[in-house]
């Protein structure tokens, strides 16, 4: 009986600290959050670019906010500046959605690979494509412009991530 008493306050001083932790880190994120607000007009241009985006997550990045969410059931991550003006433009698409010059290369380079995730990514107008690709204990990540041409390439084979190109 002792032995139990002994557990069973020792488990609720563990459960009262963890509490603690949790309530302090909510605390830490929010104070963060009010302190650091998402301006309105990102909020207000968010939904004027992407009406019907749901799940959106806001966070700050260098010298600007990035939102990610999802539309039409596709994950979409923008980049804004303060000012509101549209930066990059992430959005997830199928492998078929590809187009043909970056489907070639794929074929030509990894023809037993399976595509894991591709992604178009617009910036300031230009547009580029990555690929997560697996094959075996082999995964590579592609960056492509929009004819095909290979513009950085990591392999990670086993857990160890070689960047090439």
């Amino acid at each position: 009986m002792v032995c139990l008493e002994k557990e069973m306050g020792m488990k609720g001083r563990f459960i009262g600290l963890l509490a603690v932790a949790v309530l302090l880190q909510h605390c830490a994120s929010r104070r963060a959050t009010e302190e650091n607000p998402i301006p309105v007009n990102l909020r207000t241009q968010l939904a004027t670019d992407f009406p019907g985006a749901e799940k959106v997550e806001w966070e700050a990045e260098g010298e600007g906010y990035a939102a990610e969410f999802v539309l039409d059931g596709w994950e979409l991550e923008v980049l804004y500046d303060v000012a509101g003006n549209k930066v990059a433009v992430e959005t997830e698409i199928g492998e078929s959605d590809l187009p043909a010059p970056v489907r070639w290369y794929l074929e030509q380079e990894y023809p037993d690979a399976e595509v894991v995730k591709a992604e178009e990514e617009v910036w300031e107008g230009a547009v580029f494509y990555e690929v997560d690709l697996a094959e075996g204990d082999r995964e590579v990540e592609l960056l492509l412009d929009d004819a095909g041409q290979l513009l950085e390439k990591e392999e990670e084979r086993g857990g160890e991530m070689d960047a090439g190109e």
